[in-house]
């Protein structure tokens, strides 16, 4: 069953931290008081997995009896989104599709939406990489572990009349972060699945 809690980069919130990278972790200094509609979400999507791994085969809990926002409503809409999911795993099957074939044209590309956005903001984030390598190395030694946002900095505050070299290394960093992460999109979105 999913943990309790709600995760940094959540549907609910994608809004944003879409819009807003940083909101996502400056949020978790805040109480997470979730509203009646998150917590309506959680137990639909404790539902979901239940009924799923029932359907599956697989062992599982029914959790009816702690759902708080349970009612008939919910459960006829997880039962279509179940019926849903089993019917894709269904036509695989009938097509011949093996496990692995399965994996790959079906439930990847189901899922490839959240890949898409979760690889979008881990890979401009590791460019953006700052705060660690300043704290841990410094670029030391010998600024061989300097990654490029700390030669940024570097070369900006750390020598006097090189601020114009920093701010163009800034700008050619941004440019090539940026065109990295919009190839990373196109080449993810065509992956996803309509649905």
């Amino acid at each position: 069953m999913p943990p309790n809690g709600h995760a940094l980069l959540s549907a609910s919130s994608s809004e944003r931290w879409l819009n807003c990278t940083p909101s996502a972790r400056l949020c978790e200094n805040y109480e997470d008081k979730g509203s009646d509609y998150a917590a309506e979400g959680t137990d639909a999507h404790t539902l979901c997995e239940y009924k799923l791994r029932k359907a599956l085969g697989m062992e599982a809990t029914d959790p009816t009896e702690n759902l708080t926002w349970f009612n008939q409503e919910m459960n006829e809409c997880v039962n279509d989104y179940v019926a849903y999911i089993l019917e894709l795993v269904e036509a695989a099957k009938i097509d011949g599709a093996t496990k692995l074939q399965a994996l790959f044209k079906v439930t990847i590309p189901m899922v490839m939406s959240s890949v898409t956005i979760c690889l979008f903001l881990t890979l401009t984030n590791s460019f953006k990489l700052f705060d660690q390598n300043l704290a841990l190395t410094a670029g030391a030694p010998s600024k061989k572990t300097a990654m490029l946002a700390l030669d940024i900095y570097n070369t900006f505050y750390g020598r006097n009349g090189y601020e114009g070299v920093g701010q163009a290394k800034a700008v050619l960093f941004f440019i090539v972060v940026a065109v990295i992460a919009l190839g990373q999109l196109v080449l993810t979105r065509r992956k996803e699945v309509e649905q």
